[in-house]
């Protein structure tokens, strides 16, 4: 269990992480040249040398996090660090992966992600690797813990829950097809949050039905990315948080054992709402990520 000290760390930590919870695709009405997704004509080609940047920013934040807060729960620096780069490399691939164009990349690339998510939390809490493994399905998560009392447990997601009934009150509709390529739950609808084309939070994404083609495989890898990089943020941050919090709590341990509660979100929705869209950098990841097919 973490201290009361590395729960402020891994706060902050989350606030400041490069990926998100609340992120949204944003249309260029005017066609003009945004500086991450171009004209919504066409796609921005992006380097090699870019994408080896953010593999090189997420490996380095992995290490430094880590380090962090190995250093304030008393365990290995070194060990931390070495292990939070390899688990933040384990990510990008998962994001790379889900970027691609085949059936079911979402999917394989959303539980390559948790994988690398989980390796990092073992690197924070210096614990040997693949003890703890998180894997998101749809609406639960399944927990694989070696030292819990149940090594074994499914947990309703509750931000996934809830953002889905929204969803629906919306009026938009499950694609169970597309939900189940990507991995994650998928609404459509005519019209997204206005003039958005694309969004995501609490590991649901909703799209419209005016796009196709190259621009919608985009919007969706687009995505994908954002539900990754929120699934990192629960499986390193927000789960721990949630179980240092939950005995302090009526009931909270008992709801804590069959639910994921999903802190994240409000603070990803802070971090969203005091950065301009232009100066998110989880933007930039997602933008990088998935402008090159």
């Amino acid at each position: 269990m973490m201290r009361p000290t590395a729960i402020a760390v891994a706060i902050a930590v989350l606030v400041a992480r490069p990926d998100g919870v609340l992120a949204q695709y944003r249309p260029d009405a005017s066609c003009s040249i945004d500086p991450y997704h171009g004209c919504a004509g066409g796609v921005p080609e992006h380097s090699s040398a870019d994408r080896l940047q953010v593999l090189g920013v997420n490996m380095a934040i992995g290490a430094v996090t880590a380090a962090i807060l190995a250093k304030v729960n008393g365990h290995s620096v070194s060990r931390a660090a070495l292990l939070g780069a390899l688990g933040s490399a384990v990510t990008y691939s998962g994001k790379d992966l889900a970027t691609q164009r085949f059936d079911g990349a979402g999917l394989l690339g959303r539980q390559v992600g948790a994988v690398g998510a989980s390796i990092l939390r073992d690197a924070v809490e210096g614990t040997p690797a693949f003890r703890r493994v998180v894997l998101p399905l749809g609406f639960v998560r399944l927990h694989v813990d070696a030292d819990a009392p149940s090594p074994v447990r499914v947990r309703a997601d509750l931000a996934a829950i809830v953002a889905g009934g929204i969803a629906v009150g919306d009026g938009a509709r499950l694609d169970v097809g597309t939900s189940l390529s990507m991995g994650t739950p998928v609404f459509r609808s005519h019209a997204v949050w206005q003039n958005w084309r694309g969004a995501h939070i609490g590991g649901v994404v909703r799209l419209t039905n005016h796009h196709g083609g190259q621009l919608g495989a985009r919007i969706r890898a687009h995505e994908m990315i954002h539900v990754i990089q929120h699934d990192a943020d629960f499986i390193v941050f927000a789960e721990p948080v949630e179980q240092s919090f939950a005995g302090h709590l009526p009931a909270g341990r008992w709801l804590h054992e069959w639910a994921d509660f999903g802190v994240q979100v409000p603070v990803r929705l802070t971090a969203n709402w005091l950065l301009p869209y232009d100066s998110r950098p989880w933007e930039r990841e997602a933008a990088i990520l998935s402008g090159v097919h």
